[in-house]
């Protein structure tokens, strides 16, 4: 028996040749983004954003507002 990993994805192959999926890895970036002072765009206060999707504050985060947006559409 022999361990095959492709992809993210673990697998085991066995002796009569049929492969079995044991474990779903999220893939591994190699981009890497350095920390950057953006504005919020809830409160437009700055915050330490680490990476670049990251455009909300952790405190609008916690806010009812933040929760509830999906539910008020």
């Amino acid at each position: 028996m022999g361990k095959i990993t492709d992809q993210g994805l673990s697998k085991v192959a066995k002796e009569d040749g049929e492969v079995t999926l044991t474990a779903f890895k999220k893939p591994h970036s190699f981009r890497t983004y350095d920390e950057k002072v953006r504005n919020c765009l809830m409160c437009r206060d700055p915050f330490m954003s680490t990476w670049p999707g990251e455009r909300i504050c952790a405190r609008c985060k916690k806010s009812a507002a933040w929760r509830n947006a999906l539910s008020e559409s």
